[in-house]
């Protein structure tokens, strides 16, 4: 592996705030109003972080059920380019997104990808995981339910054995992801060099996917109280 500085693309995976196809194991506490509210802010607080990250990165978005008549640049930078997910799974899914970067940034030697899910995400985390990148195949910031928040691997390590160990065969939506996930890199040996793939793993963060998460997120200012405006009428 190189030290030198690369550019990484940066990865935005993200469901289209719509009613009732998002964030919905908060709809019972919330209302779809609601929890589409919920997502809409932690995706507004994502893109925040993103620009203000200082490192060299490229930016694209991967954003699954967008209706026709939306107006992407109402959420998403204009400077952004962005695509739809594709897959059967969750897995199939992030690995498609990072193969379609690759694809629409040549130039880069490395992507992240992250959700919208963790409001406690920061440009540091992001520089970081681009950084750690120059130095290792595989990056991680995994999040306390046993998940992870972000998801980053090195050009030079984006082949089929990696990708398989990554993102196929996973029980997604587990407290075993993240384990399982190293575990099963833990068993590939890089490509170019006699040597397992090299993981860096980052603090952990944490997400926002029960009731609970959403107080812990509006007690810490993260987020603002959806019933405030009465968006979880709606139940």
């Amino acid at each position: 592996m190189s030290g030198a500085m690369g550019v990484c693309t940066l990865i935005v995976f993200t469901r289209w705030p719509t009613p009732g196809l998002t964030k919905t194991r908060l709809i019972p506490s919330y209302g779809a109003l609601g929890a589409a509210n919920i997502h809409r802010q932690l995706l507004a607080r994502t893109v925040v972080a993103v620009g203000e990250c200082q490192m060299r990165n490229d930016i694209v978005a991967a954003i699954a059920d967008i209706p026709s008549n939306s107006d992407v640049a109402s959420l998403i930078p204009s400077s952004w380019v962005y695509f739809g997910q594709r897959g059967a799974d969750l897995g199939e899914r992030m690995a498609n997104a990072i193969d379609d970067a690759f694809q629409l940034r040549p130039r880069s030697t490395s992507a992240v990808l992250i959700g919208v899910d963790c409001p406690d995400y920061c440009a540091t985390l992001f520089d970081r995981a681009a950084s750690v990148l120059n130095t290792h195949d595989v990056v991680y910031a995994p999040t306390e339910d046993g998940g992870y928040g972000l998801v980053g691997v090195a050009r030079s390590a984006w082949n089929s054995r990696t990708r398989s160990a990554m993102f196929k065969e996973i029980v997604w939506g587990t407290s075993s992801v993240f384990a399982s996930s190293r575990e099963r890199l833990s068993r590939v040996r890089h490509a170019s060099q006699q040597r397992s793939v090299a993981v860096a793993t980052l603090p952990t963060i944490w997400d926002v996917d029960t009731a609970n998460d959403v107080a812990r997120a509006i007690a810490l200012g993260l987020l603002n109280d959806p019933t405030v405006h009465g968006d979880a009428s709606e139940k």
